[in-house]
């Protein structure tokens, strides 16, 4: 059960720094200039949309060990 927990804080804050990075990053995006070069704004993109994926990938372990976690309580 500790191993569950401490997986689920893990997960907890590898969400939360991956929406930090792509909060920055999205930032970072909008300050550019409309003229800068379109490399670093389709760069910075790639890059918005694979810290989503990693997300979105995230989320769902950590919801499956959640509802794991309430499995085992609810049965003990």
């Amino acid at each position: 059960m500790e191993v569950k927990v401490k997986k689920i804080r893990d997960y907890s804050k590898w969400i939360e720094q991956l929406q930090r990075e792509i909060e920055a990053t999205r930032e970072w995006i909008a300050q550019l200039p409309e003229g800068a070069a379109l490399q670093a704004r389709n760069e910075a993109n790639k890059s918005v949309e694979r810290h989503q994926g990693w997300l979105k990938s995230n989320k769902e372990v950590l919801t499956s060990l959640q509802a794991e976690g309430e499995e085992a309580r609810s049965s003990s």
